[in-house]
């Protein structure tokens, strides 16, 4: 989609030069790339970005750590940047909110960047991680915590932060919420045998997550490795153990999938005008094809190839694997797991993933006819 496009869904004047690499690069004065993006139209643009130089330099480091040429297989590095080369910067029309902003940088002594603009707005603002508008504070108190150098392994501004340890091989999670249902649906998971990876609070704060780094990697970055159709068969088969487990409903959250028929209907439809016909009647054949009584237990609620950790090391006939990510795992209709994976697989060219996770699904479980199956595919394609 392109950046005018973009610019004038959000609609606030001088968001260009925040949604477009050259022009943001051109603003901080550095070569930058854009990791995510989130806009409230009329109100905000938050985007996260990373130094250029900072994610070469880690990628050096890996295929170093691997011995060159089998960096993509086996390299079980460090990695993501550092937390040095990752930033943010925030376009936002309401001046309480701004303050807001440096208000909570200062409390931590994180210093927030105002960038010159005009007098009544919209104030343009930038950082870096421990000066995050609503994370920063939590997040200066972990890195000072630690007495290693921990790598950036995702980053939602606003949202969460994930970190990897490479000395102690320890994966943090910090939240802007409490991640007690996180918690509590990874030990549901643990006691059925699903494979995930345990997950423990740090120091008694529900919002921040410690667990072991495992693995030399996730399904999506290795979808052309020679395993990774069996890794894809051996997710399938946790996946239909998931939904056949006896958990009672009311032991569960909800899965976190939002509504029925997605709510960003109308904002694709506002995006791209000149499809706004077929994304009405895309849904409303989603609500004519999406049961209304589907089959429901405990779900993932997000499946997708880079929720699937593998073991490329591992010589087994079916490769180990981990099911990470449950951020959204509650009770829920079955069918949304299946429809998020083959959506991913669509989205990102490997359609074959798609058919290896529903063979390994099979085998041990029943998945929807192939019209419910298209319905919830097509819900995932939309809702994300």
């Amino acid at each position: 989609m392109s950046t005018a496009r973009l610019a004038a869904h959000a609609d606030l004047p001088g968001v260009e030069q925040i949604l477009e690499p050259g022009a943001l690069s051109a603003l901080h004065g550095e070569d930058l790339s854009l990791l995510r993006g989130r806009l409230k139209p009329g109100a905000s643009a938050l985007v996260a970005h990373c130094q250029v130089a900072a994610a070469a330099a880690d990628a050096d480091a890996r295929a170093g750590a691997a011995g060159g040429a089998d960096a993509a297989d086996e390299a079980d590095a460090a990695r993501g940047p550092s937390p040095e080369g990752i930033g943010w910067t925030l376009l936002i029309a309401s001046p309480h909110k701004r303050d807001g902003v440096l208000r909570r940088a200062a409390r931590s002594g994180a210093e927030v960047h105002e960038h010159t603009g005009p007098a009544e707005g919209p104030f343009l603002l930038s950082g870096g991680l421990e000066a995050d508008p609503r994370l920063g504070r939590l997040v200066h108190r972990v890195l000072r915590s630690l007495r290693q150098t921990p790598r950036v392994l995702s980053y939602n501004p606003a949202r969460h932060l994930v970190l990897h340890l490479p000395q102690t091989g320890q994966v943090v999670r910090i939240a802007t919420r409490p991640l007690d249902d996180l918690l509590y649906v990874t030990r549901c998971w643990t006691a059925l045998g699903v494979p995930t990876i345990a997950q423990r609070p740090w120091r008694r704060r529900s919002s921040v997550l410690v667990s072991e780094h495992w693995g030399t990697g996730d399904l999506a970055h290795h979808a052309q490795h020679r395993r990774a159709l069996r890794a894809a068969e051996a997710a399938g088969a946790a996946l239909s153990q998931l939904h056949d487990a006896a958990v009672a409903a009311d032991e569960l959250p909800e899965a976190r999938l939002g509504e029925r028929i997605p709510a960003t209907l109308p904002e694709i439809a506002a995006l791209l005008p000149e499809q706004a016909p077929a994304v009405h009647r895309l849904g409303r054949l989603l609500r004519d094809r999406l049961p209304e009584h589907p089959r429901t237990g405990l779900i993932h609620g997000d499946l997708s190839p880079d929720q699937v950790l593998l073991d490329l090391q591992d010589t087994g006939s079916l490769p180990q694997i981990r099911v990470i990510d449950l951020d959204r795992s509650g009770h829920g209709p079955l069918g949304a797991d299946l429809g998020s994976w083959l959506a991913a697989c669509l989205s990102a060219d490997t359609p074959e993933l798609g058919a290896a996770l529903l063979a390994g699904y099979a085998r041990a479980g029943t998945p929807p006819e192939a019209e419910e199956l298209a319905a919830w595919t097509a819900r995932a394609l939309l809702a994300g």
